[in-house]
């Protein structure tokens, strides 16, 4: 008799522990269902993908070749060079090193040396961090003081996605 009465007490709680698992499984049943009928998860997706486009788009730089993706550096280099009056500055963009493995973008490194006054000199530095693509500022080194002017070298890093050979 009291085996029986054990086996009816174990029997019991082995029902009751079933019972509130298929509880709880029938709780997230309705409510992946109640997910599945929402489409808004959808367009949520898709405006979570537009804004990293927009992000990759304004981090990194997209060329079709190393060649192409230097002429931009370079460009963009002189463009920000004449906004601030800045003359007789050497540029020079190295060769593109080995792709993250981890990312698979390119770097590539800008340098800039010359002579420029402090607020020119900021407003540099401020424009390449705000540039598209944007760059990081690796190295800065004020050399001296002429005067007002002050004899700079820069070197800052960009980064570029594989190159679209063909596209």
């Amino acid at each position: 008799l009291i085996g029986l009465l054990y086996l009816n007490l174990v029997v019991s709680d082995a029902r009751y522990e079933e019972r509130e698992a298929l509880v709880e499984l029938q709780q997230q049943l309705s409510e992946a269902s109640q997910l599945a009928e929402q489409d808004e998860w959808v367009n949520r997706l898709d405006l979570v993908r537009a804004r990293l486009d927009e992000q990759l788009a304004r981090r990194f730089g997209k060329a079709e070749s190393e060649a192409f993706a230097r002429a931009d550096i370079q460009a963009s280099a002189q463009a920000l060079l004449s906004a601030q009056s800045l003359e007789k500055i050497r540029i020079e963009v190295s060769t593109a090193g080995k792709p993250d493995p981890a990312t698979n973008l390119i770097p590539l490194q800008l340098r800039l040396a010359g002579n420029a006054q402090g607020e020119q000199l900021y407003a540099l530095i401020a424009g390449l961090e705000s540039a598209t693509p944007s760059y990081r500022i690796d190295n800065l080194s004020v050399q001296s003081q002429r005067g007002q002017h002050l004899i700079f070298s820069l070197v800052a890093s960009v980064w570029y996605q594989p190159w679209e050979v063909g596209q």
